[in-house]
């Protein structure tokens, strides 16, 4: 009978099998399920199990359960095709990075992963600055459909800074979440973190990421049209406000 230590192993790598996925040590560590460990103690634990060692093979650095060695050449293959489908929506990204009020964009899904197999999406989490989470949904159609890429673009989760909290609590949803690669607004992740402190139950090991992925960075020159454009909106979204903060009230 396996003991927590290594039935968390067992589990956490059965998990990302599903999805065809075989872990590093450092993700093995980062989606361990529901147990605090090192990465030096996982190594430990798997050494020390025959059964472990059984069930959960280990090549190449990589995790897997036994017997499947074909998700060694198939990580690689994935990774290759997602880079290149990222690569050639650069542009897309960078223009949904720049739109007004959008504070942060990450990939999730399977492209987050790297693990795209073929015919898959362009999976977004987007958080918006106050409420301004349909103007941002509609722009990002806009912008998709303009570049052609409106086939792929899928904004799964476009949600408030003032609402982090995520309504489904259950290990899918944290699993979504600690593998959300963000390409800008990192401090904005870890303020997701907070709000949703269901998922260190979940995966106690998990950390958000202090960088942006894929070495992806803003253009400082988009990164100030873009403030410029926020507080130009300022003055016509409020000038209605005025009058009828002046006005007297009907019946009075």
């Amino acid at each position: 009978m396996l003991g927590p230590s290594e039935l968390a192993i067992l589990q956490s790598v059965t998990y990302a099998a599903l999805f065809d996925y075989p872990l590093t040590l450092a993700e093995l560590h980062q989606s361990l399920i529901g147990l605090k460990m090192d990465e030096a103690a996982i190594v430990r634990t798997y050494r020390a199990s025959p059964a472990l060692r059984r069930a959960v093979d280990c090549q190449e650095g990589m995790f897997f359960p036994a017997g499947r060695e074909n998700l060694l050449p198939e990580r690689r293959r994935r990774e290759a095709w997602s880079l290149a489908f990222l690569q050639r929506r650069r542009l897309l990204l960078a223009g949904v990075c720049a739109i007004p009020y959008v504070r942060m964009v990450a990939l999730s899904g399977s492209i987050a992963h790297l693990n795209m197999d073929g015919a898959g999406d362009l999976d977004l989490f987007i958080v918006t600055r106050g409420l301004h989470v349909w103007s941002v949904t509609v722009a990002v159609i806009v912008l998709a459909k303009l570049l052609r890429h409106r086939d792929v673009t899928c904004a799964n989760f476009v949600v408030s800074d003032s609402r982090l909290a995520l309504e489904q609590h259950d290990l899918f949803s944290a699993n979504q979440t600690i593998h959300l690669q963000p390409l800008v607004g990192v401090p904005v992740l870890h303020e997701l973190a907070r709000a949703n402190p269901f998922i260190a139950s979940f995966y106690p090991n998990w950390r958000a990421p202090e960088s942006t992925a894929f070495g992806f960075e803003q253009s400082p020159l988009l990164a100030r049209v873009k403030s410029i454009v926020e507080r130009m909106c300022r003055i016509p979204a409020a000038a209605p406000r005025r009058p009828c903060a002046a006005a007297p009230t009907p019946g009075t």
